[in-house]
């Protein structure tokens, strides 16, 4: 989500990705294409890269590894729900349980195990360890004037306000995003009304996990 031109920002996310390397002791690859950029400059479906194409481009990157690795493992994403009607998928996505294990090949696989949602992420990453989390957590996708979270935009709310309810004290901790009366953060939240199903599935899981 960051453009090689944002080079504040670039500088910022990279070091963030090799600190969290070491600390976790894992190899950090850095990947560089211009797959998006070209792709969206030519006539496409709205939202394209989203629906249709971005986990295709992705695990083309992925075979340029494939010398060294044998299995990529592609995170789980949007919730696929099922029609009990006519056994239909109801949304489209560039990237799918049922869907991504096709691109493999006799000596690379990619794996997509499980349908998990962000919420569980969120619980998961937390309980692993809260302190990196915390500190580095980057989830901005429009960074306006180059900043590492705006702290305002949709992916922002939808991350801060689970990881708030979860335990308010985390807000103290959560160095990488700007945060002033959480309360009126998540009413305004709760009561905005969004276009995009995508954006309205995430409101909904946020609602019910309040309701539990």
């Amino acid at each position: 989500d960051i453009k090689e031109s944002q080079d504040k920002l670039l500088e910022k996310q990279l070091k963030t990705i090799n600190d969290v390397g070491k600390l976790l002791n894992k190899k950090v690859i850095i990947c560089k294409t211009n797959q998006r950029q070209v792709l969206e400059s030519i006539k496409s479906p709205a939202n394209g890269w989203a629906y249709y194409i971005h986990g295709v481009c992705i695990f083309s990157n992925a075979y340029n590894l494939s010398n060294e690795y044998s299995n990529f493992y592609f995170p789980s994403s949007n919730i696929i729900k099922i029609n009990n009607l006519n056994k239909e998928i109801e949304q489209l996505w560039g990237s799918s349980l049922y869907l991504d294990k096709y691109y493999s090949s006799n000596f690379f696989k990619i794996i997509n195990k499980d349908i998990t949602t962000r919420l569980d992420k969120i619980k998961f990453i937390l309980k692993k360890n809260k302190d990196i989390v915390l500190k580095y957590l980057k989830v901005c996708w429009q960074n306006p004037n180059q900043e590492y979270n705006c702290s305002k935009c949709e992916k922002c709310l939808r991350t801060i306000i689970p990881i708030g309810i979860l335990n308010k004290d985390n807000i103290k901790q959560m160095k990488t995003f700007k945060i002033n009366n959480f309360d009126k953060i998540v009413q305004k939240y709760l009561n905005t009304k969004f276009n995009s199903k995508s954006d309205n599935d995430f409101q909904n899981e946020i609602k019910n996990m309040i309701k539990h």
